[in-house]
C-alpha cells in the first residue's frame, strides 16, 4: 500500500486503517457507497452494481470492487479500454467497454469521484474535451440544471460554462475540513431551498481550489448576484473575495468547491446541510 498508512503500518503493533491516502484504495468512500446501497436496496448480496468511468485511475472503484464482492454483490466495470484497470489484486469483476451492454440488468450505478484524467496539466483542462462534455454543454445551454462539485467545478470553468478558473491553494497544501459557507444567491436551480444569508457546513477537500478571475469578471459576478456561496470565518484556499461557488447568468449551472453530497447523512458527515442543494433541483 502506498501513502502514509503504508509507511506507518510496519512500525505499529496496532492495525492501521487507510481512509484514502495513497494511490490504490479509498475504503471509507466504498463504505459510504455500500451504506447507501444497503439502505436503499435492503441488501448487498445478489445486487449487480456497475462502476463507470476512468476505472484505471480510480481508488474508489478498486475499493468498491473489494467491498461489494465480499458481501455477495456482482460488480461490473464499464469504461473505454484505455481507461480500464490492469491491477491484478482486484477480485473478479465483469468488464465492459460498451455502456449500453454493461448497464443491462444492473441494480445500481456508481460514478466514482476523484480527479479527472489529465489533471496533472491543469485540473479539468483535459477532461473538458471528453466526448460527454459536448452533450453536457448543449444540455446546460438548453436549460438543464448542472451542478459541478470540486473537480466538476474545475471542468465547468475549463469548458466555459462558468467563468474563471481554479488554481492551487495559496498555501500549497491539500486541505480537508468542515467548512462554513454563506448562501449569497438562493435563486438558482440548486439553491432555491436555501435562504440568502443562511450559513451551512459542508466538507471541503481540495488541493487546487483557489477561485481566480480577472477584475472585470469578478466585478460582473458580484454585480449580477452570481456569487452563490462564500467561505465564512476562514478562506481555506485563497479564493478571490472568499468565493466558494458561482452560477451562470441563467442560474441553471452552479459550481462550488465544497462537497454537499458529503453532508446529506448525519452518520457520515457533519450534518445534512448539503441536502438543500439537491432538493432544490427536484
Amino acid at each position: 500500500e502506498s501513502g502514509v498508512p503504508g509507511f506507518i503500518a510496519p512500525q505499529m503493533k496496532a492495525s492501521v486503517i487507510n481512509a484514502g491516502d495513497g494511490t490504490n484504495e479509498h475504503p471509507t468512500q466504498a463504505l459510504l457507497d455500500a451504506l447507501v446501497l444497503r439502505r436503499r436496496k435492503g441488501k448487498l448480496e445478489g445486487l449487480i452494481v456497475a462502476v463507470c468511468g476512468d476505472i484505471g485511475h480510480s481508488r474508489v472503484a478498486a475499493s468498491n470492487a473489494h467491498l461489494l464482492t465480499k458481501f455477495g454483490a456482482t460488480v461490473r466495470f464499464i469504461s473505454p479500454s484505455y481507461f480500464s484497470t490492469t491491477k491484478n489484486s482486484l477480485p473478479k469483476v465483469e468488464t465492459f467497454t460498451d455502456m449500453s451492454k454493461g448497464l443491462k440488468g444492473v441494480d445500481a450505478v456508481i460514478l466514482p469521484g476523484g480527479f479527472s484524467y489529465g489533471d496533472y496539466l491543469r485540473c479539468g483542462a483535459i477532461a473538458r474535451f471528453a466526448p460527454v462534455m459536448t452533450e453536457v454543454i448543449a444540455a446546460a445551454q438548453g436549460g438543464m440544471p448542472v451542478l459541478g462539485i470540486c473537480n466538476g467545478f474545475q471542468i465547468l470553468c475549463e469548458s466555459h460554462l462558468l467563468p474563471g478558473a481554479l488554481i492551487r491553494n495559496d498555501h500549497r497544501h491539500f486541505i480537508c475540513r468542515d467548512q462554513t459557507l454563506k448562501v449569497e444567491n438562493a435563486a438558482t436551480s440548486w439553491t432555491s431551498d436555501l435562504a440568502v444569508g443562511q450559513e451551512i457546513v459542508i466538507p471541503l477537500k481540495n488541493g487546487e481550489g483557489g477561485f481566480v478571475a480577472d477584475a472585470a469578471t469578478v466585478a460582473r459576478l458580484q454585480g449580477e448576484g452570481r456569487v452563490v456561496f462564500r467561505y465564512v470565518d476562514v478562506n481555506p484556499n485563497g479564493s478571490i473575495n472568499d468565493i466558494a461557488g458561482i452560477t451562470n447568468e441563467r442560474g441553471n449551472v452552479v459550481g462550488l468547491m465544497p462537497h454537499p453530497e458529503h453532508a446529506v447523512e448525519s452518520l457520515t458527515g457533519p450534518g445534512t446541510d448539503g441536502l438543500g442543494l439537491f432538493t432544490s433541483a427536484l
